[in-house]
């Protein structure tokens, strides 16, 4: 993991932290909560980098998740930034993470209900 070991709060309350062997190696993921644009936040952490995500579950034409934005810090509004080669190992553990755990409580495995939700990135991190 990175060097940074203090857990990321929201609104002075410690984020619960969920352990999650990936496709590219282990890396941590938080529930942060809901944006009032109504995207979900999650924070990311593994060896390469550690950011605030944001989602939102699309209902259209298709079910899917949208990965909308990454900050640098929960709801910081700071761009992420990163090597090509790190985002898309960040985009293969983020689709991971949404397809095998619950997406309000990262610690507990999911129930299955979205393993054939497609999830897609409307965002840049580089």
């Amino acid at each position: 993991m990175t060097t940074e070991n203090v857990v990321p709060q929201i609104n002075g309350r410690d984020l619960k932290l969920a352990n999650i062997d990936g496709p590219n190696g282990r890396f941590v993921i938080a529930y942060a909560g809901t944006r009032k644009e109504s995207d979900d936040g999650f924070f990311y952490q593994d060896e390469r980098g550690r950011f605030g995500f944001y989602a939102a579950l699309r209902i259209e034409a298709i079910k899917r998740w949208d990965v909308t934005s990454a900050t640098t810090g929960a709801w910081s509004g700071v761009p992420f930034k990163t090597s090509y080669e790190n985002e898309l190992t960040f985009r293969q553990n983020i689709e991971f993470f949404f397809k095998t755990r619950r997406v309000t409580d990262p610690t507990r495995l999911g129930d299955g209900s979205y393993t054939d939700t497609p999830v897609t990135f409307s965002w840049r991190i580089v």
